[in-house]
């Protein structure tokens, strides 16, 4: 499980993960991406487990990358994951892309990977992108 809080207005995000895939920030600036510490046991496997809750503040033009294990876990026909680093480095691929562009890559990428038998997790993608709140106002 992943559950952040993301204030528009000043890009802070506070967020816990609790076994989940670390997210990945893209930044605006042209620098690599970066997945956010995420530690933490899957919900249900300990009683009384305290999450740790981890904080990052985002620029006006960051994506927000969130995935399900489906991503990094996919596997091709020699049984190789696709892994952390194909993940960031497909990440870092679609900067300057529109959000949807950007999602249909990386699943198109997943789907590629695994050839003919297709992903044996479900692949969700969510991608958030800091926008300033005045173009916004604007229609930009």
């Amino acid at each position: 499980m992943f559950y952040g809080i993301l204030d528009t207005l000043t890009g802070d995000l506070r967020y816990i993960s609790a076994g989940h895939v670390p997210p990945v920030v893209l930044p605006v600036d042209g620098g690599d991406p970066e997945m956010l510490p995420a530690e933490g046991f899957a919900i249900g496997w300990m009683e009384d487990l305290d999450a740790q809750e981890e904080s990052t503040a985002l620029n006006t033009g960051d994506r927000l990358f969130i995935f399900s294990d489906g991503v990094p876990e996919a596997m091709n026909e020699n049984l190789e994951e696709f892994g952390d680093a194909r993940m960031l480095e497909l990440v870092a691929n679609t900067r300057g892309m529109k959000i949807d562009q950007a999602c249909t890559k990386i699943k198109e990428t997943i789907d590629g990977w695994c050839h003919v038998n297709g992903p044996k997790d479900d692949v969700t993608i969510l991608v958030v992108e800091l926008i300033d709140p005045v173009d916004s106002a604007n229609g930009a």
